[in-house]
């Protein structure tokens, strides 16, 4: 993996007051907000959410698409001298694109699930089992992913697709000359989009739409048939923001 970035903001600034101090009864829900502050606008709060949804859900969208881009190329009317079909260039642009964004997307979205489920379960195994807590940050994608259907007890295989399309992720990702053009007889599978137009994208989708369905639903009744006892922990109440803001 990659060296860790870390970026450092500029300080919030805080001031006590207690008509803001407002107590919440033992038990209750409580919703983490992430804050922002811009210099100029103020500060900003949202609540904490669950990305992976959002990711999935748009690579399920771009998916979709490139299925029907693909199925105008079968449309084109082949050359029947040299056996060929020739993709104009405004339709390759498109299924270059809705096809990359799939990836990209999708494996996005598995970063983000692993990420965001790993270690919840994993705070539920120190609490009720004292399993030793896990860096999930330092495991890869693949690993992340085997690990989470173990934890889960799923037994449904996971797709094999699943990681096929990571691999072609990492092509679009890292370009090299060899996958920019590869006119050779037998390599021609390194060009993202003669791998697309090649059709093993097709086809494939609902098993990893299924199988995200399974993790979803399996991860949501564990958490609920698991339930530990939360501490907040530095938490102040009764502040409010000093820094500058505009109306």
């Amino acid at each position: 993996m990659g060296k860790k970035q870390k970026v450092i903001a500029q300080k919030m600034k805080n001031a006590p007051d207690p008509s803001l101090a407002h107590s919440h009864k033992k038990g209750a829900i409580v919703e983490l907000v992430q804050p922002s502050n811009d210099k100029r606008w103020g500060r900003y709060y949202f609540i904490h959410y669950r990305r992976w949804f959002l990711w999935l859900t748009k690579s399920l969208e771009e998916y979709e698409e490139t299925i029907k881009l693909l199925s105008q190329c079968r449309k084109i009317k082949i050359d029947e001298v040299r056996g060929t079909r020739h993709v104009e260039d405004d339709l390759r642009d498109k299924l270059e694109l809705h096809s990359t964004q799939f990836l990209v997307f999708l494996k996005l979205g598995f970063e983000y699930m692993t990420l965001e489920m790993l270690p919840a379960v994993n705070q539920i195994q120190v609490a009720k089992n004292g399993i030793k807590k896990i860096d999930w940050d330092g495991v890869e994608l693949n690993d992340r992913v085997i690990q989470l259907v173990s934890s889960l007890g799923i037994t449904s295989p996971i797709p094999p697709c699943l990681f096929d399309f990571f691999v072609r992720r990492d092509i679009v990702e890292h370009p090299n000359p060899e996958r920019l053009y590869n006119a050779t007889e037998d390599g021609w599978k390194n060009n993202h989009l003669a791998w697309v137009l090649g059709g093993e994208i097709e086809g494939k989708n609902d098993e990893i739409t299924n199988f995200v369905n399974v993790i979803a639903q399996t991860f949501d009744d564990y958490v609920r048939n698991n339930p530990i006892q939360g501490k907040l922990e530095g938490v102040q109440r009764g502040l409010k923001s000093v820094d500058p803001f505009k109306k």
